[in-house]
């Protein structure tokens, strides 16, 4: 059957048009399409991954919300809920924070290790804008649990710091104090006051209060009187 002539006028434009510019043009304008579907068909695929992820995360908080944490049950729906997000939604912002909320849970319990993993896992996986954070409360377990050195190895990585800044020289500070480096932590209280701005915590100044405080006016040597040619201690 022969083709109408709409038809035929179809095809001989596109021949028309093949002539003029080149099968070359023809095969680009065909991939630039089809590389336009390609990405709306990628986005939308992202979408619905965020979608999914947060309705997760959100199941998530609400269960943590609604049942006790302490109760031996609930803990292990929990770490199910956060286990199922991690594997299906990895690269997800959303599983990052579900393994923040387990480690806090963890660390409520009293479950140091736990809480390690999960941080761990956490900075395998975070945007970069999140790992001060991770840092921070990674350095604060390992200091809980009696591992101050390797707390110190968590956050004397150069990295940047965005708005944490202050809690991280703090928490650095309180590391430093534990291990005795009292200078250090002297200092690292002072970076943290300079980089809070105008609403300082109170508790952050005493510390460096503390500190210098003890560097300005060490102990004092006993005050000492003469009693019959022999020295005794003043009370």
């Amino acid at each position: 059957m022969a083709l109408d002539t709409t038809e035929e006028e179809q095809v001989e434009s596109i021949r028309n048009f093949v002539r003029q510019y080149g099968p070359t043009v023809v095969i680009a304008i065909v991939l630039s399409l089809g590389g336009t579907y390609g990405y709306r068909s990628w986005e939308t695929s992202q979408r619905v991954e965020k979608e999914s992820a947060s309705i997760a995360y959100e199941e998530l908080v609400s269960s943590i919300v609604a049942l006790p944490a302490t109760e031996e049950a609930t803990s292990e729906a929990i770490g199910t809920l956060v286990d199922s997000l991690k594997a299906t939604h990895p690269e997800s912002t959303y599983a990052v924070l579900a393994s923040l909320q387990m480690a806090r849970l963890s660390v409520e319990a009293g479950d140091y290790p736990a809480a390690e993993r999960e941080f761990l896992w956490a900075l395998d996986n975070a945007h970069a804008s999140l790992e001060p954070l991770i840092r921070i409360r990674l350095a604060r377990v390992l200091k809980a649990d009696n591992r101050s050195d390797q707390a110190l190895e968590v956050l004397d990585k150069k990295i940047e710091l965005y708005a944490y800044g202050s809690a991280w020289h703090e928490t650095r500070g309180d590391v430093l104090l534990m291990l005795e480096e009292i200078d250090q932590a002297r200092e690292a209280y002072q970076i943290a006051v300079n980089t809070t701005g105008e609403l300082t915590a109170p508790s952050l100044v005493m510390k460096l209060e503390d500190l210098t405080y003890a560097e300005v006016i060490p102990d004092a040597e006993p005050e000492t009187k003469q009693i019959n040619g022999s020295e005794e201690i003043a009370e």
